[in-house]
Parts: C-alpha cells; structure tokens; sequence
C-alpha cells in the first residue's frame, strides 16, 4: 500500500465545501469510480473476445458458444452477459477500429492482472464515538487519522503552518479528506458505521496534544461527516481507548487501516502508489 503524497483541497472551519472520498462523476470529489458489476459466471472477457475473431463476428459465435468454449455453463450467465455480447456485437459491427482497441485493451489488462488501487492507509490519531441525531440510534465512529500527503493548514496571511504548537485553531484553514462511511464493529461488538477523517499530521499532533484544539478538530470532521452521511451528528460523543474502528484484514491476517482510495478527480497527484 502506497504512503506517497495526495494533496487534498481544503476543507474549511467555515461553511464551505470539504474534499469528497468519491467520485459521482463531480469535480469536487475524491476516490474512486463507482465500478459496474461484472456479468454473473464471471467470464474471462479476454478469452471470449478472443474467439470472436479479428472483426468480432467470427462464424457468428453466439454467447452460448463461447461460453461452452471457455468451460463454462451457458444457464449460469445472466442478462447483464447477454447485454455486453449484444454490445460487443453492435460495436464490432459499427466500429471495428474502436472494437479492436477494446480487445487489446481487454487482452493486456489480462496479462497485467487487475490495476492497482491508487490511494493510502492513514495513520490512527483517535476515535470518538457518536451517533445520529435524528431517534435512529445510529451509532458512528468518525477516526481522526493522519497522511502525510494532506497539505498542512495556513494562516490568514496564506502561509503553511507546522512545526509549531498551538492550542486552537483560531485563524488556520485546515485541509482535510473524509472516507467514505462503511460498517464496522466495536470491541464489545457493537455495530457502527465509521467514517475515517484525514488530517496532515502536524494537525493530529496538536489534537492530541491541546484539549482546545482537539475539541474544534473534532468539530470539524463531525460537521464534513455530516455531508457524507447527509444526516446530522450528536455532539454528545465519546473519546474512544482505541484509536481506530474499521480496520481492515489483510490477506496475511494482519490488522491495517482501511485503504483510503483516490483517484485524479479533484486531487493534485505526486507519486500515488497502488495498494
């Protein structure tokens, strides 16, 4: 997992838009693309494309066919395969150029393996338990972490602050990126829905080292989870002992944070690393 550098544009203290973690096709947003499901049966659209031939119309192989040919049941394909194959078909018949860049396009992606997840893991700060504020009994966990990659805050005059303590955040306009909301559970086992708010470091140093400015911190991720969630916040919350919920389980069952993906849209880049 990459830990290079992502500068996210400010979110501020005042009410004004944060960086969104992502993207519905608006500018603002960071994260990444919503991904259309795959055709059930899992095809290897490779192979399939493949045994269409140079035009796509090889012998007016159906779905069916190249379903069998790749060792696969036909009756276990849905209509999400039968749509793609009808578009195939349409786009090998009206845009051969388009359709052979397709192919190539599908071929080498096999021979790569699936692209890698552009994006980081933050580093836990601490974590405050709340709930929605609206009867439901919701309960949240909104993570106050760190990245190196979010700019630093700067002062009225424009200038970065770090380096330096502070007790509050009177004057600074403090950029921030807030994940996108996902259900985790408690130690006592309890479900919530956290929310990861990522903060330059220097941020989360002075957070948990001044009580004010952890509390106008805090303040400040609960109002830009409130735009995630599109729900309002109690303000009666809870410093948790933990210093993250959600982790996420790695293949070598290893504890990490969850993976925080990005993608260009509304992101200056320098360096993002695959996860």
């Amino acid at each position: 997992d990459a830990d290079d550098t992502v500068r996210a544009r400010p979110g501020l203290q005042e009410a004004r838009r944060a960086p969104r973690p992502w993207s519905t096709g608006r500018g603002d947003r960071l994260g990444p693309s919503r991904s259309h499901p795959a055709p059930s049966g899992h095809m290897n659209t490779a192979k399939a494309l493949g045994s269409r031939g140079r035009n796509g119309q090889a012998a007016g192989m159906s779905l069916a066919a190249a379903a069998r040919q790749l060792g696969l049941d036909p009756t276990e394909l849905g209509p999400e395969a039968s749509e793609l194959w009808a578009r195939l078909d349409r786009l090998a018949r009206d845009d051969p150029e388009a359709y052979q860049k397709f192919v190539l396009r599908q071929a080498q992606e096999a021979r790569d393996g699936p692209p890698k997840r552009r994006g980081f893991r933050p580093r836990p700060g601490r974590a405050v338990l709340t709930q929605v504020a609206n009867g439901a009994k919701q309960k949240v966990v909104v993570n106050i972490c760190a990245f190196e990659g979010i700019e630093p805050p700067v002062d009225a005059a424009g200038k970065p602050v770090s380096g330096e303590a502070r007790a509050n955040t009177s004057g600074l306009n403090i950029p921030l990126a807030v994940g996108e909301p996902r259900p985790a559970v408690l130690p006592d086992g309890a479900e919530v829905t956290a929310v990861d708010a990522v903060f330059n470091p220097w941020v989360v140093a002075q957070s948990l080292e001044f009580s004010g400015f952890n509390s106008q911190i805090v303040e400040l991720a609960l109002t830009w989870t409130e735009q995630e969630m599109r729900g309002k916040l109690s303000r009666q919350y809870e410093e948790l002992a933990d210093a993250y919920v959600g982790f996420d389980k790695l293949p070598s069952n290893e504890k990490a944070p969850h993976f925080f993906q990005v993608q260009q849209d509304g992101v200056e880049e320098a360096g993002l690393g695959g996860g």
